[in-house]
């Protein structure tokens, strides 16, 4: 939870900084973060902000999370998008208000979003889009958003920070959201506190993409021969034959062009012998092939 001069949510990069949205902190004498699992407010100063992208890097004066509380952090991964194409089962974490308990609200909760990043809504503005799989609860009693306090919270697809909340816009009954993406980040100079590796995500997991590659190697390895029966002569090792050897290729029979048809002049019959279809069609533009039924037309046109 990052407090400044409102509430609002951010992803710790280390032990010391925190990544969260700029209008969390902007104009705020004292900026503090505070981790579930330590419960104790540590003072922050800004180390690098952009307004136009609303993000800003905070710098803890001390651990923002101790090892005595949680395992040691393991390195973020940052990720950019590679896809037009919508990106489901991505997920937003943060400190909305509405998700605070207690009589008074006093106490932090997490809340956790299942959305999908829209990468062509918003492309114009620069911002990451995400979409809520349904909407967010709205109390009858509270009139600001249910979202509120949602500010600077990490989009990660899978384990892959996508970028940071920085609004809600307003007449999409609370199911888009806005956020500053990493890559975006990184591009306005933010690079000293990032990794410089970003992942490309798209809607095939990269690891799957590796995995497809290394299953066709392993199909073509095992299956790509074909083994020929019936000639006794033939050998085991002569029977069998690389696919790429035995394919045949279709044949058709080209006719001579008439008088009248411009282009090239051809002599000879009206019936040239059957050649492979892939020398027939070099020097034609279009072709007209004609068969009977079962001939092969539609075969050969694939």
């Amino acid at each position: 939870m990052v407090w400044g001069s409102g509430q609002g949510s951010g992803v710790l990069l280390d032990q010391r900084t925190v990544l969260t949205a700029w209008h969390v902190v902007a104009e705020s004498g004292t900026v503090e973060v505070v981790h579930p699992s330590s419960g104790k407010p540590v003072p922050c100063h800004v180390g690098w902000a952009n307004p136009k992208l609303d993000v800003a890097v905070l710098i803890a004066l001390d651990d923002v999370i101790s090892l005595e509380c949680s395992a040691p952090m393991g390195r973020l991964r940052l990720g950019k998008l590679g896809t037009y194409a919508p990106l489901p089962h991505c997920q937003i974490v943060g400190f909305p208000g509405i998700q605070r308990y207690g009589e008074h609200g006093e106490d932090l909760e997490y809340d956790q979003y299942r959305v999908s990043v829209l990468p062509m809504a918003g492309r114009i503005k620069g911002v990451l889009t995400c979409e809520l799989a349904q909407p967010a609860a709205d109390e009858r009693w509270h009139r600001a958003s249910p979202l509120s306090g949602l500010s600077g919270a990490p989009v990660f697809a899978g384990p892959v920070l996508l970028g940071v909340v920085t609004q809600v816009p307003q007449g999409r009954h609370h199911l888009r959201i806005e956020a500053a993406s990493t890559a975006g980040v990184i591009r306005e100079g933010a690079m000293r506190f990032l990794q410089v590796h970003v992942q490309r995500i798209t809607e095939v997991d990269p690891r799957d993409e590796i995995f497809e590659s290394r299953y066709a190697q392993d199909l073509s390895s095992q299956y790509r021969k074909t083994e020929i029966f019936g000639i006794e002569e033939l050998g085991r090792s002569e029977s069998r034959w690389d696919l790429d050897t035995a394919y045949l290729s279709l044949r058709a029979e080209a006719a001579a062009y008439p008088s009248s048809f411009p282009g090239p002049r051809r002599h000879g019959p009206a019936w040239d012998s059957a050649q492979r279809i892939e020398s027939l069609l070099t020097d034609r533009p279009r072709a007209l092939l004609r068969g009977e039924a079962g001939a092969g037309k539609t075969t050969l046109v694939w």
